[in-house]
């Protein structure tokens, strides 16, 4: 995004669009507008998103704001810490809840929920830290009954990802499609029975106070990314294949974590055997590569990944990959060659 843009944003987002002023009533059609651009692209009505500030929040509003004592509260073992913490406060105060374990290849196992009115089910479209997409239509099909509550974790889900279609409440942040920190959507289903479970004294769902110029841009930068979309997700593919052929031919006892064809292109997790993880970051960035390891999740940055150990795979001399269509083949068959020997050197230590 274009500084020039982004200062306009701030300079047009400061005002207070509830004013009579002409200045606040041009931002209130601006923020509508977007609002409906937004909708469009997510595939929902306007009138179901509501902006929030803190991607934390989203997933208690969205998830709480669909339980009852009595609910059955069903998540994965690959979910995010968050919702994990969200289960733990159901369960101390009296509720139940299921994990779904996943198999080898991440895929979650949710035909081991049995259907019932009292399920809140927690569907997770796309792993943050292994790229592993689920199925809506194929996890979901057998055991949604008319009373069940499906809230969707589309925060690292790429724009076009479907709901499953009988979907409550939904999340998504603004960082999946490259928008910036600090906003995140949640929508609210028409008509579903959803209640906020924090204190608030006005009509309003849920609190507006967030930051009108990240909003905009958030929603210019969707707009962007849709624009190329396709161009760049076959090329982070062939980036991302090319990097898992790479280490299947040329470097012995590595675990990639899911297929690609289930898979988002834009996250990758390798794990190598006999490595540590965090020599192999610094050794690494001393070569001019900055990669990420351990939980995506954790507060600890190099604790083991939650997620890798209900995979079943190797949670220790883990890193994980990011691609972006700005990435060439040389950039990253440089960095192939880098990985490999720092890999080697470090098996002879």
């Amino acid at each position: 995004m274009a500084l020039g843009l982004l200062g306009d944003l701030y300079q047009r987002g400061w005002r207070d669009p509830t004013k009579i002023h002409l200045p606040s009533a041009e931002l209130a059609i601006l923020i509508t507008d977007a609002k409906t651009s937004l909708a469009k692209h997510l595939k929902i009505s306007p009138n179901e998103i509501e902006v929030i500030s803190d991607l934390n929040l989203g997933f208690h509003l969205g998830i709480s704001g669909l339980l009852h004592s009595n609910s059955r509260l069903i998540h994965s073992a690959v979910d995010r810490q968050d919702i994990f913490a969200i289960a733990r406060a159901h369960q101390n105060n009296g509720g139940e809840v299921q994990v779904c374990n996943c198999n080898l290849a991440g895929a979650i196992d949710y035909a081991a929920i049995q259907p019932s009115d009292k399920n809140v089910i927690v569907w997770q479209s796309c792993n943050r830290e292994t790229g592993v997409k689920q199925s809506a239509t194929r996890a979901l099909e057998n055991i949604s009954t008319s009373g069940t509550k499906i809230f969707a974790d589309m925060t690292f889900a790429n724009f076009r990802s479907e709901l499953p279609v009988n979907w409550s409440t939904a999340l998504w942040d603004a960082t999946s499609w490259g928008g910036p920190k600090g906003i995140a959507f949640l929508a609210i289903r028409n008509g579903v029975n959803w209640v906020n479970p924090l204190p608030h004294i006005d009509m309003e769902r849920v609190s507006n106070g967030f930051s009108i110029p990240l909003f905009l841009a958030s929603v210019v930068a969707l707009e962007n990314s849709d624009k190329d979309f396709d161009t760049d997700s076959h090329q982070i593919l062939e980036l991302n294949q090319r990097v898992r052929s790479f280490v299947a031919a040329n470097i012995p006892d590595a675990d990639i974590a899911g297929n690609i064809e289930d898979s988002d292109p834009r996250k990758l997790s390798i794990s190598f055997l006999y490595v540590q993880a965090e020599e192999l970051l610094r050794n690494l960035e001393k070569s001019g590569y900055l990669v990420d390891s351990g939980s995506a999740c954790s507060a600890a940055d190099l604790a083991p990944s939650h997620v890798l150990a209900a995979m079943g795979v190797l949670t220790h001399g883990n890193i994980r990959l990011t691609f972006r269509a700005d990435l060439t083949i040389a950039i990253v068959d440089q960095f192939l060659t880098a990985l490999k020997t720092e890999i080697e050197r470090a098996r002879l230590d």
